[in-house]
């Protein structure tokens, strides 16, 4: 017997933002960086910042519920 259904996990990834060229970037696996530039980007829409402080108590609360 299989779960017909099941709670979605949330994938978070950290990207940091580039306060001079206004571009959001993260560092990859093998040393190089993906940087996405925020002015006037469409793509911006699919990402959402919250304060650091906000983040830890997330990720707290997920530990705690076994996620």
């Amino acid at each position: 017997m299989g779960c017909t259904h099941g709670r979605k996990r949330v994938e978070i990834e950290l990207w940091l933002i580039d306060h001079e060229d206004l571009v959001l970037y993260r560092d990859l696996e093998d040393g190089l960086q993906q940087a996405i530039p925020i002015k006037g980007n469409a793509d911006m829409e699919k990402f959402i910042v919250i304060d650091r402080e906000e983040y830890l108590r997330y990720l707290l609360d997920a530990i705690e519920r076994g996620e």
